[in-house]
């Protein structure tokens, strides 16, 4: 369960945070009034790098994890650990990106598309109605927060620094993200990688994942078949033209990107099926 600033969030484990410094770490230990033990999930933007990084502007961002009672650290905040705390490599990363991936990462660029609802219920002048509606803009150039969070995971999988550009948009839409990510194909013996490469690399990583879809060739995803829900649909294409993959996602930003995300998060620290509770279908008109 996401921990927040106040504890009322917390009232049905009958817990009460405390955060202590432990070994230059921020240690999340939470104590059942009951003294059963259960643990708190803080995903707050500072807790959710693995390693050191900088933005790109070169400032420091802060190096923290979120360890339980125990100083174990918890799964929840990254998915390159299984529910024993164990490694796993993010293969389709690994495979795409690494040496003998599939594409040139020093070539990827990202653009995402994302509702009005990503910027959150501040009262924003840019974020009125009259400011948004009937426009599209370009925000966080350069210096997004999520940028080094991105560059961090594809270094991490790839073993090597990656490094991207990575631009968010806002469009007059409530809710959704839909991400398109451009990318050199990466030659070999002589030969570029074909559309069933790619789709192999996802199938490989993705083919046991109830809410990762892989959509059908030449299908691009769009943000109202996954609204309300907690699926992530993918999509990829390659121009032959440009010797160029474009690869395309879209998510619910409110449920896959945050309430969705963190029920899944609990499910498996607890031994749950990962899908209980969010085998509800997209709604829309």
């Amino acid at each position: 369960v996401p921990a927040r600033e106040s504890d009322h969030c917390l009232k049905d484990l009958r817990a009460v945070v405390k955060i202590e410094a432990k070994n230059d770490h921020k240690v999340a230990a939470a104590e059942d009034k009951t003294d059963q033990p259960c643990t708190a999930v803080d995903q707050k933007q500072p807790r959710r790098q693995k390693h050191g990084a900088e933005k790109q502007d070169g400032s420091e961002i802060r190096n923290e994890w979120i360890y339980d009672e125990n100083g174990k650290t918890l799964y929840s905040l990254y998915v390159d650990q299984d529910a024993n705390g164990k490694e796993v490599h993010n293969e389709a990363v690994k495979y795409t990106y690494g040496e003998n991936g599939l594409v040139t990462a020093e070539t990827l660029i990202v653009d995402a598309l994302s509702g009005v609802s990503g910027a959150g219920r501040g009262a924003k002048v840019a974020n009125l109605y009259c400011e948004v509606n009937e426009s599209c803009k370009p925000y966080g150039v350069t210096s997004h927060r999520h940028t080094p969070e991105i560059e961090e995971q594809l270094s991490y999988a790839a073993g090597k620094d990656i490094v991207i550009n990575f631009t968010p948009h806002l469009v007059p839409m409530n809710r959704g993200i839909l991400a398109t990510e451009y990318a050199s194909l990466k030659e070999k013996n002589g030969k570029l990688p074909t559309a069933e490469d790619i789709r192999a690399a996802y199938e490989k990583y993705y083919k046991d994942e109830f809410f990762i879809r892989l959509l059908g060739d030449g299908v691009c995803p769009e943000t109202r078949w996954v609204e309300n829900a907690n699926f992530v649909d993918i999509g990829f294409k390659i121009d032959e033209r440009t010797g160029r993959v474009i690869m395309m996602g879209a998510l619910d930003n409110m449920v896959k990107g945050a309430a969705g995300q963190a029920v899944q998060n609990m499910n498996i620290l607890f031994g749950l099926k990962e899908a209980t509770g969010l085998e509800f279908a997209p709604s829309f008109p």
